[in-house]
């Protein structure tokens, strides 16, 4: 088994390649390979020994995604829907097997109940537009591929950028007041859980849809209160506010009840492995400090 690792530079990227001790992996880096040149990709794979490919390249940022609403030409189509399309079918043709990383944002989020791996997409902004056709890219070439769908990683020490948690516990150091939503119910995915899952599928090579969340729900305002408290940080500084108010402020529109339900992935491989939001932000703080 030799993976390839596509991205490997972002925050999942970045930990699965720390963790993945036990693997031969080769992770080429922008300058090694740049991935929006889609003919030097296609001559990379061919000439690659990987049997295994592991997507984590995407474009992430929502607002500025949504400057390219529509935008076919642009690099958030590119990186989400041009370069898995292009994947999947050099897989094909070269009889590799391909994990790529989607986004709980593919869905709406006006669902009352954690959405289930075969829930009909509906994104709400023109990132999670991009990342469903990029499934749907995938899925169309062949059903032997895995799409793996986290929500809101976090890191206990990627430093290129800030994720959920961090950004709650800088805000609180600095004594910042944090607009916490109250109703806005989302599964946050410690990252070495979400790599942990990984691991797990690949080594069956497993195929189709899997959801790597926490095992249950949050709410922004719970879980900065939640870290609050374990940080033993001010948790007065955190107002509870509404989802609409929250989602006017943003330039990209989100879905407020993206929740992931994890149930399949624990059928198949058993509980433990995932974890709870609790369990999560306690593991979390053990490395962070």
């Amino acid at each position: 088994m030799k993976i390839l690792v596509l991205g490997g530079s972002g925050l999942v990227g970045s930990r699965f390649l720390e963790l993945a001790t036990d693997y031969n992996v080769v992770a080429p880096s922008h300058e090694e390979l740049d991935l929006l040149d889609l003919k030097k990709l296609e001559t990379y794979l061919t000439e690659s020994d990987a049997n295994i490919v592991l997507n984590f390249a995407a474009f992430t940022n929502v607002d500025t995604a949504e400057q390219e609403k529509d935008n076919e030409d642009g690099v958030v189509y590119k990186l989400n829907v041009s370069l898995p399309k292009v994947l999947a079918q050099n897989c094909l043709d070269l009889n590799k097997y391909l994990v790529h990383v989607s986004t709980d944002y593919i869905f709406d989020g006006t669902k009352q109940t954690p959405y289930l791996e075969n829930d009909i997409p509906n994104p709400v902004n023109w990132y999670g537009t991009t990342k469903m056709l990029g499934e749907d890219a995938v899925k169309e070439v062949s059903s032997e591929f895995l799409i793996v769908r986290p929500e809101m990683p976090y890191s206990a020490k990627f430093e290129k950028k800030l994720d959920l948690a961090r950004v709650f516990i800088k805000m609180l150091k600095e004594g910042t007041v944090i607009n916490g939503v109250i109703d806005q119910k989302i599964t946050p995915t410690f990252v070495d859980t979400l790599v942990n899952g990984l691991f797990k599928l690949i080594e069956v090579r497993a195929t189709g849809i899997y959801h790597l969340a926490s095992t249950d729900y949050t709410t922004p305002y719970d879980f900065a209160v939640m870290i609050a408290e374990k940080f033993n940080l001010d948790k007065s500084l955190i107002k509870s506010v509404p989802f609409a108010e929250y989602n006017q402020s943003r330039k990209a529109r989100r879905p407020q009840n993206s929740y992931l339900n994890v149930s399949k992935f624990e059928t198949e491989f058993g509980k433990g492995i995932l974890k709870t939001v609790e369990g999560s932000v306690d593991q979390f703080k053990s490395m962070t400090y």
